[in-house]
């Protein structure tokens, strides 16, 4: 894999227009095209500026006079939604995730933020108000709730409709191309002249085993590390995130839960085909009991300059072993990982022997129906649709916790979350 690095960045937008029927065939079911209108073009180009630079303020003319002059207080007229905004101003002002520092979309208080600014962008009542709240956003929240909250926004009005997100890559490459390729950039950044040298450079980038190979598993890097895969994932839950849901935006309708029973389904059997072409044989079976025997060492680094944290060969699971020496007990759920993923997974397993789960309100579910699917997939991600997000709690939230081997945070905002905490990384 090849890092290309340009003088310049330029932005082609490319706009189809409707061919003549003769060139695709005279067939019924050929594909209709349709030309992108002005007003998409602009909105389209407007929300890609606030993608760019992302750890930096807004940069264009339009967006700095919006930046300077918006004010989001008493503005409740402007959205359609008045305690969501209210929720929002609520948790601005007691204070959010300082810009700069690390977000993780499985921690509690960061998501809680998320969310309220997804809301907030979500139900502004018109473009123009949602693209000035993003605005003020970029400049006021931090980088990584702000991509997270404006990308499922995007997704999910409908006056974004047609708008395409950038590639999560280009956003944050600091999540896909290792420690290595990054400082060969920032060095040539530092000695590269623009009017002296306009030539093409390129960066040899590699997958972490190149370098520093622990195991032998890291032989499937060339999968786990793709950056194809791991973009994919990360679009998979910015439409369907975990937390979305519920009669307000009514994902229940797409067969979210089968949805996403199909997909773990499909990549852990392409997992299995790479580990078959390689001669590794069957995937193994972890028990949360015993030590994990690969480690894995991520060679990523956080634009703040924090290493990714890395798992050793045969890592300790047990609450005392993982937790040894930090003080955990009290700050969260985090030190109780490995006790509420076994728990969870008992319950999932006795929910789909017994053919039943017991809902909140007390009611039996059947899942032995052709709706069962659904339900299960619902019950395991433990989204709003789930039949009881009480009893069968976050287990793919925990078992990322636990796997990922990320140390106890010295508080909420003060973090190095692993490669699994993130969605375009947890594929590696």
């Amino acid at each position: 894999m090849k890092v290309v690095a340009l003088g310049g960045v330029f932005l082609f937008l490319t706009i189809i227009y409707a061919a003549p029927s003769d060139v695709f065939g005279q067939q019924n079911a050929q594909r209709k095209l349709k030309t992108t209108d002005k007003q998409l073009v602009q909105r389209q180009l407007d929300i890609l500026k606030l993608y760019k630079l992302i750890n930096q303020d807004c940069d264009c003319t339009t967006a700095i006079g919006i930046s300077k002059n918006y004010v989001l207080e008493n503005r409740n007229e402007d959205y359609t939604n008045t305690q969501a905004y209210e929720e929002f101003l609520h948790v601005y002002q007691k204070g959010m995730l300082p810009k700069g520092h690390i977000f993780s979309i499985h921690r509690y208080a960061h998501l809680k933020q998320a969310i309220a600014l997804f809301k907030v962008l979500y139900y502004a009542k018109d473009f123009d108000t949602f693209y000035k709240t993003a605005v003020w956003a970029k400049d006021n929240i931090n980088e990584g709730i702000f991509v997270y909250a404006l990308s499922v926004a995007i997704a999910h009005r409908t006056d974004t409709y047609g708008i395409i997100i950038p590639p999560i890559y280009e956003v944050f490459p600091y999540s896909f191309f290792d420690s290595a390729a990054v400082e060969k950039a920032q060095k040539l950044k530092e000695t590269w002249n623009h009017a002296q040298d306009d030539k093409l450079h390129v960066i040899d980038a590699n997958y972490s085993g190149y370098y520093l190979n622990l195991h032998p598993e890291q032989v499937m890097s060339h999968y786990t590390e793709d950056i194809g895969l791991n973009t994919f994932y990360w679009y998979t839950n910015i439409f369907y995130p975990s937390w979305l849901g519920g009669p307000e935006f009514k994902l229940k309708n797409d067969r979210r839960g089968e949805q996403y029973y199909y997909l773990l389904q499909q990549l852990l059997a392409r997992y299995y085909l790479e580990r078959l072409s390689f001669d590794m044989g069957e995937i193994p079976f972890i028990d949360w009991d015993k030590p994990l025997e690969t480690g894995y060492y991520p060679s990523l680094v956080y634009p703040n300059g924090l290493p990714f944290p890395s798992r050793p060969n045969f890592a300790p699971l047990s609450p005392i072993k993982r937790n040894w020496g930090q003080s955990w007990m009290w700050k969260s759920k985090f030190g109780y990982s490995q006790m509420l993923v076994k728990d969870y997974e008992r319950r999932i397993a006795d929910a789909v022997d017994s053919g039943f789960i017991i809902n909140k309100n007390g009611n039996m579910v059947d899942l032995y129906t052709p709706e069962g699917i659904d339900i299960l997939g619902n019950l395991i991600e433990c989204n709003p649709d789930s039949p009881n997000q009480r009893f069968i709690g976050p287990i793919e939230v925990f078992a990322k916790l636990l796997v990922g081997y990320a140390t106890v945070p010295l508080d909420k905002y003060h973090l190095a979350p692993s490669a699994l905490e993130h969605f375009e990384t947890a594929s590696r």
